[in-house]
């Protein structure tokens, strides 16, 4: 009996979130790259974390996908950017951190499926307030905090593209933001240009809660 009755209670297991992780970087590479891959990796272990290149980022890969995760990668990636799109508009979950809005140079749909594009950065390491909203892809985060960080400022419109869950400094520029484009979920985080920003409890809080709130876990 114990043992039919383990047989059935597995049936109805939620099968584990497939998330595709991208690192890749080209023209500028981030030191902090695995201290975001451990990080990713290790917050979530219910999840499956899989690191594919972009030229494996295909409709293949996709179909068996929940979600796929930009973390500090760069450049002009080989990505099939069509399937991309649509693979989040039919429900799939896309997570960004950092770099990731400064990427794909030559695809001005990039800007419009992430919610915003990178134009510049202050200066590595200034300390700046960030301001935090309640929702469930900031839960743990505090309402305010300060920390050192590379600080990014997007091109205008990303107000008008997204939902802004964070922004920092004087003029409250957006730092995290979620949109929902179709049936898909947008996550973006600007915070992880250092090693140390990865082990910071705030970030991790980021990070969990986004992907948690992509993968529709919360």
């Amino acid at each position: 009996m114990f043992v039919q009755a383990a047989l059935t209670a597995s049936l109805f297991l939620a099968p584990q979130p497939d998330v595709l992780l991208v690192t890749e970087a080209r023209g500028y590479v981030h030191d902090s790259i695995p201290a975001a891959r451990a990080a990713i990796r290790a917050l979530e272990p219910e999840i499956d974390v899989r690191e594919v290149r972009g030229a494996g980022l295909g409709a293949a890969a996709l179909r068996s996908a929940d979600a796929v995760v930009f973390a500090n990668s760069n450049g002009e990636l080989p990505v099939d950017r069509p399937a991309l799109r649509r693979f989040v508009r039919r429900g799939g979950g896309l997570a960004g951190f950092h770099s990731a809005s400064g990427m794909f140079d030559d695809w001005p749909g990039w800007e419009s499926l992430l919610g915003g594009r990178f134009d510049h950065h202050g200066t590595p390491g200034a300390v700046e307030r960030v301001r935090v909203r309640a929702h469930p892809a900031t839960r743990g985060v505090p309402a305010r905090f300060s920390l050192p960080e590379e600080f990014y400022v997007h091109q205008p419109g990303v107000e008008r593209r997204t939902r802004v869950l964070a922004r920092w400094g004087a003029a409250r520029r957006p730092l995290v933001w979620v949109r929902t484009p179709g049936r898909g979920r947008v996550f973006y985080d600007a915070l992880g240009h250092f090693s140390a920003t990865w082990s910071d409890p705030r970030q991790r809080a980021l990070v969990r809660s986004g992907l948690r709130w992509v993968l529709r876990l919360d």
